[in-house]
């Protein structure tokens, strides 16, 4: 029985030296969009611009004079960021952008970019780029708005990586590209808001001017009484 025990033993000791640990490295690319800059015009002439801070997780507004309306034009700016978050070397031949219904494409501002339909543009200048783990590559894009009393409100942007590839064939370990699926990290959307002054902000300097003015009338008229 001893004799037994101990070829087992050998045996599996054996067995432990013969193993060898493979690991697979992973393939991961994740994209994030970011609004950066809206600059509204009015009769060409640039008359506000809201520089968004990317430290901070605000969403970038601006507001335009009802009575300015068709004479307005609003540039909304995005940056789109490629990043390798996995092991293995890739690369993004192809990223789109579907295009809000409140913003359209033009081809001037975007030269890099192509538009397939009315609701998708295409990015692929990107296809011969190696990008490597931990990098990150950063595509701008720039939209503008469609000039209508329709298209005020939050306006989202959505944008994916939708083809991909590394030399080893390996599949995103947690994505699919094309796929419009929200959820995964190769899809992100970024939200904007267009409005119209209410008026509220002009009232209210309105009102804090005269009562400033009633403030020093009620004490110069005091003074007066005081020293007579």
């Amino acid at each position: 029985t001893k004799d037994i025990y101990n070829a087992v033993v050998d045996n599996l000791e054996e067995s432990t030296k013969d193993e060898k640990k493979i690991y697979i490295k992973y393939f991961d690319l994740s994209l994030k969009i970011k609004a950066t800059d809206i600059k509204v015009y009015q009769n060409e002439n640039l008359i506000s611009e809201n520089k968004i801070d990317q430290n901070n997780n605000t969403i970038g507004k601006v507001e335009i004079n009802g009575k300015k309306i068709k004479s307005s034009n609003i540039k909304v700016y995005y940056n789109i960021y490629v990043t390798n978050e996995g092991e293995i070397d890739g690369y993004v031949q192809e990223i789109k952008d579907y295009l809000p219904t409140q913003l359209e494409f033009i081809s001037d501002e975007n030269k890099d970019w192509t538009k397939i339909d009315n609701q998708t543009i295409v990015y692929k200048s990107l296809e011969k780029e190696k990008i490597e783990p931990g990098d990150t590559k950063v595509v701008s894009l720039c939209l503008s708005w469609r000039n209508s009393n329709n298209n005020f409100g939050v306006i989202r942007n959505k944008a994916e990586i939708s083809k991909c590839s590394n030399r080893s064939q390996t599949v995103d370990i947690d994505s699919i590209p094309d796929n419009k699926n929200e959820k995964e990290d190769d899809f992100d959307s970024e939200d904007v808001i267009i409005s119209i002054k209410t008026g509220i902000e002009k009232r209210r300097n309105c009102i804090l001017f005269i009562s400033i003015v009633g403030i020093c009338v009620f004490i110069y008229i005091k003074n007066k009484y005081v020293k007579m």
